[in-house]
């Protein structure tokens, strides 16, 4: 049995480094950190955080043996920050059981920046069908640029899928949808503008304030069409406005939590 699960990250608090660019007088919402274990081995993935202490958000019967291939030693192929955080690592290791850990706090500002799974598709695709088949893989990571390169090419091309819409705002008014594939139609394009900026120049402090006063906007716009009572609980929060600013990352990557706890 394999168990998502999540953590709040309330341990910020005010506390958050001087070069996190953040507005005046803006209340900071912090998303979960999710993780994966199982109960049968006792073996639990991280997911670029901590592995203990957690509450349970969803369970399901897969294979340990897939999600520790699938986990690798590369946390599950996810690149902290440009292809995905803790949610998509989670969901890529939880994938025998097809749950994904929706229901933690800030999940929908991830999803709508990365999806499900993270970024670069036919990693993923490639990840899959090796582990479920011979239990072994192999990371790949150099096209990675080119991966990012080609999806921003597609959403210049098409708006995303009513699919993609509905895994981020599901049961959503179908009066909204045509305005909420805009909105983060044009929030993915931005936030690859900035990964594909950091893949060739790799300034971290920038990249991460870059993505979030985008994601913040984002988020605003789309609580202008929903509502932000809507916003709230879709996000997971008990509340949410005008003053609200969501971070769906700690400042800094937290690569050596897990090995600390």
């Amino acid at each position: 049995m394999l168990k998502g699960k999540a953590l709040s990250l309330e341990y910020l608090g005010n506390r958050l480094p001087a070069w996190v660019k953040i507005g005046v007088n803006k209340v900071i919402k912090i998303g979960d950190h999710t993780y994966v274990e199982c109960s049968n081995s006792g073996k639990a993935w991280g997911c670029y955080g901590r592995n203990s202490g957690g509450r349970e958000l969803v369970s399901g019967n897969g294979s340990h043996v897939e999600a520790d291939c699938v986990y690798g030693n590369d946390k599950a192929g996810i690149r902290y920050l440009m292809t995905g955080v803790c949610h998509q690592t989670a969901n890529r290791t939880l994938s025998s059981t097809d749950k994904t850990v929706f229901g933690a706090r800030g999940y929908l500002a991830t999803v709508a920046t990365y999806g499900e799974y993270g970024l670069y598709q036919a990693e993923w695709l490639a990840r899959q069908k090796l582990c479920s088949v011979s239990g072994a893989y192999t990371m790949e990571h150099r096209y990675m640029y080119r991966a990012l390169i080609a999806k921003r090419i597609a959403l210049k091309k098409s708006q995303i899928s009513d699919s993609e819409l509905n895994t981020i705002f599901p049961n959503v008014d179908q009066g909204f949808s045509s305005k909420l594939k805009k909105l983060t139609t044009d929030w993915k394009l931005k936030f690859l503008e900035h990964a594909i900026s950091q893949y060739k120049y790799q300034n971290y402090h920038q990249f991460y304030n870059h993505v979030h006063i985008g994601l913040n906007k984002y988020l605003q716009d789309c609580a202008g069409v929903i509502g932000y009572d809507d916003m709230a609980e879709r996000l997971g929060f008990e509340g949410f406005d005008e003053n609200t600013m969501v971070l769906m990352a700690a400042p800094e990557p937290q690569v050596d939590i897990e090995e600390q706890s």
